[in-house]
This record gives structure tokens, C-alpha cells and sequence, in this order.
């Protein structure tokens, strides 16, 4: 189970995703949505910095947070689906994370 979360982990922040895994109960997306904003800006920062000195380039909370609003709200609108779906869906498919479930 703990090799398992540090892979999601992992990948998630990583934004690699080989959609192998599938997030099944709603807690899961919710929380996915969360790390994955928390979690992929300081990744990128993070390489950023390791690859030749490359300034690095911090995406606004506020942005994120819009992107979110906007396409989840959108989703949910087009699909009918709810507003933590619609979200999970802007966020895997906007960073590319990409698990494969939809």
C-alpha cells in the first residue's frame, strides 16, 4: 500500500501519468485535485532550478483556482456530472497527469 501511494504520488506531481490507475471513490479525485495543484508548481520549480539555472516560473494560485471554476463548471454543465467531477477532469487533463479514467 505505501509503494503504491508514493507512486500515485509521484506520478501525480510528476505530471506522468500512464493511466494505470484508476481513482475510484470521490474522496480520492477531491484529494488528487488538491495535491495536484499543491504539488506540480513546486515540482516544476524544483526542475526548473536543477536544469541550468533556469529561472522558474510559479503559475498563480489564483489561476489555478480559475482554470478550475471554469472548466470544472463547464464540464459539469456539458457532461452533467458533479462539481468535484468536473474539477478532477479540468485538473487531470490540464497538467497532463492523465490517469486514464476518462
Amino acid at each position: 500500500a505505501l509503494t503504491n501511494a508514493a507512486y500515485l504520488a509521484a506520478k501525480t506531481m510528476s505530471t506522468v501519468g500512464y493511466g494505470d490507475i484508476d481513482l475510484e471513490t470521490d474522496e480520492s479525485k477531491v484529494f488528487i485535485v488538491c495535491y495536484a495543484a499543491a504539488t506540480v508548481n513546486l515540482f516544476s520549480s524544483c526542475v526548473e532550478l536543477l536544469s541550468l539555472g533556469f529561472k522558474p516560473r510559479h503559475v498563480q494560485m489564483h489561476h489555478i483556482l480559475a482554470v478550475l471554476t471554469v472548466g470544472g463548471g463547464l464540464m459539469t454543465w456539458l457532461e452533467g456530472w458533479e462539481a468535484h467531477e468536473g474539477a478532477y477532469w479540468t485538473m487531470i487533463t490540464a497538467t497532463t497527469i492523465g490517469f486514464g479514467d476518462y
